[in-house]
């Protein structure tokens, strides 16, 4: 009996992982139930234990939050070559990124400091060695891996094609060249600063088109495959490509009458140039979205910003195509409205302030692609600048339907069975056949015999 009782009372104080107990559970519960004095203990005894248990949970360690892994020696090493003397560039138009960053902090949306100081110093080493006349930081794109700076340039010479490129598709809307369109400037991106830029393709239409019917977390890998329904032509580096070109061309905006048309220019459509004897407004009268404009053109239907070349047509043929409107240099009201879930109509832009007087800052902050926004100050000096630091997806308001799936195909119809042929009509058939033979020989042996 003693030896009963003692592996019993063994079996009630064995802790668990968490080091309680049913012994101690026990008498927990039943001093929850005597503090408490519950009318009905017995019909509410499962509540009360699960409460007292819950007091005791202890959280997994994989799921509390832990240091990030430190960098590798040999990225720790290039970011301190970086950071010891940064050559900046004399004849590029380099920005102060630094200094642009600090704007865009006080809207709480930028890089680490530490970052910007990185970030300048990796831009001017690409300046360098790639010979670009122009660069921007476009942004940073977040990824479920990994991450991509995105760096944005013009070349001062173009370099010469790569031998051995795949020919296009010539039953694909042809891309626009370089230097015009979505192809306006070049990309660079790489996962951490420090490693090396990797140039990114020119943008497609096709591309374009297919990422506007689909939404896709990026990873941080380029060569990931774009698994999704409709099939997207081409991998991550493509998606993102893509996706670059329609953030600039959505977002990138500037203060209202900084810019006008050129009247004096024979291109057509007119290029915009800096407005002469511009005076830049306060930046409380900037808190309106009507003072912003868009700086780049739409992006049509088909993937383009300019309409692609007409085949030749016959004489009496005339294409008919819809004319689609052009943002740029509109402002900002004239984007579309966002529907949210319940068809609340939400302002494409959102416009704030930040400081106060003269030194004031004001922004215009993107809802359609969140993490897209400018800043424009006058004080000491008038700038303006863009950045993008989000996902990389558009808010389209009400939540993402994918397209459906093509309808299954339907079972084809029965074909009907013919009925056999008798064996008369069979065996007179045949024996049509075999005198046109027999006559068709005779002819030819008396023709021989005449020769």
């Amino acid at each position: 009996m003693d030896i009963a009782f003692i592996t019993a009372k063994q079996k009630l104080l064995k802790a668990d992982a968490s080091g309680v107990s049913l012994h101690d559970h026990l008498s927990m519960t039943l001093s929850k139930i005597i503090a408490e004095d519950p009318q009905d203990a017995l019909a509410m005894f499962e509540q009360i234990s699960l409460a007292v248990k819950q007091q005791h949970v202890v959280p997994r360690k994989e799921y509390l939050p832990t240091m990030p892994e430190p960098a590798p020696a040999s990225l720790v090493a290039k970011r301190d070559v970086l950071r010891a003397k940064p050559e900046l560039p004399e004849d590029a138009d380099f920005p102060n990124v630094v200094e642009e960053n600090a704007f865009f902090e006080q809207a709480g949306h930028s890089l680490l400091r530490d970052e910007s100081y990185l970030l300048r110093a990796a831009m001017a080493k690409l300046t360098a060695e790639k010979a670009l006349k122009t660069i921007r930081f476009f942004g940073k794109i977040l990824g479920t891996e990994a991450d991509y700076y995105v760096l944005e340039g013009a070349y001062a010479e173009d370099p010469e094609a790569e031998e051995g490129a795949p020919a296009p598709d010539p039953k694909a809307v042809p891309q626009e060249e370089s230097g015009s369109g979505c192809n306006k400037f070049k990309y660079w991106v790489c996962n951490e600063l420090g490693e090396a830029w990797v140039e990114l393709p020119a943008a497609q239409p096709a591309a374009i088109v297919a990422s506007r019917a689909i939404k896709k977390h990026f990873t941080g890998k380029l060569d990931a495959p774009v698994v999704v329904h409709p099939p997207f032509p081409g991998s991550e580096r493509d998606y993102l490509r893509a996706q670059i070109a329609r953030i600039l061309h959505s977002t990138y905006v500037a203060p209202g009458g900084m810019f006008s048309f050129d009247e004096d220019s024979d291109a057509e459509p007119k290029p915009i140039a800096p407005t002469e004897e511009w005076e830049a407004p306060a930046p409380e009268d900037m808190l309106d979205p009507a003072a912003w404009v868009h700086y780049y053109s739409t992006i049509l239907k088909v993937g383009r910003v300019s309409k692609p070349p007409k085949e030749e047509e016959e004489e009496g043929e005339e294409a008919e195509e819809a004319e689609e409107a052009d943002q740029l240099l509109n402002d900002l009201t004239s984007d579309p409205l966002i529907l949210e879930g319940d068809d609340t109509p939400v302002p494409a832009w959102s416009v704030r302030k930040a400081g106060a007087g003269r030194y004031a800052v004001a922004f215009a902050v993107s809802n359609a692609w969140p993490g897209a926004l400018a800043f424009a100050s006058t004080k000491p000096s008038v700038k303006f600048a863009n950045l993008y630091i989000g996902y990389g997806l558009e808010n389209t308001g009400k939540s993402f339907t994918p397209l459906p799936m093509p309808e299954i195909a339907s079972e084809p119809l029965d074909v009907a069975e013919e009925e056999d042929t008798p064996l008369d009509a069979e065996n007179e058939v045949l024996k049509q056949l075999e005198e046109k033979r027999m006559v068709e020989e005779a002819d030819a042996e008396e023709g021989g015999e005449d020769e």
